[in-house]
């Protein structure tokens, strides 16, 4: 029995090692016309149309403060802006 898992193993690894990269077409790299949000716009507002814009999974874009901590879907984006400048500063 251990020898069927072993050969498996090697022919999925054998061909994770063969696979050609997946290209997609220009249609869904180009997401179409992006700007810079307003100062005053929330960051759960901001996080959704990021997701929008580029079909992600809705909680898969999260806007964070330095430090990697998340910050409150009621803030807006120039308080992001602010930490982050105080940060380069």
């Amino acid at each position: 029995m251990p020898s069927k898992v072993t050969s498996t193993a090697k022919r999925s690894s054998s061909r994770v090692q063969n696979a050609k990269p997946v290209v997609a077409s220009k249609s869904v790299q180009q997401p179409g016309r992006v700007r810079a949000a307003r100062s005053t716009a929330s960051l759960a507002g901001i996080q959704a149309s990021i997701e929008k814009q580029f079909k992600l999974p809705k909680g898969s874009v999260v806007l964070v403060a330095p430090g990697r901590r998340k910050m409150d879907d009621d803030a807006v984006i120039q308080d992001l802006r602010d930490r982050w400048a105080s940060r380069q500063a």
